[in-house]
């Protein structure tokens, strides 16, 4: 899957105005958990 979301990814970045070219990297450290949630967005 992550194959897929990385794709997902380059197709949307590229298609913003003023980018010809994007490259996304998925990165495994810092490991993600729920604390990284920013309060914006954050419910409970």
């Amino acid at each position: 899957m992550a194959a897929v979301i990385l794709d997902n990814v380059k197709q949307k970045v590229e298609s913003i105005d003023g980018i010809k070219k994007a490259e996304v990297e998925l990165v495994w450290d810092p490991p993600w958990t729920p604390d990284r949630i920013s309060k914006e967005v954050k419910y409970d």
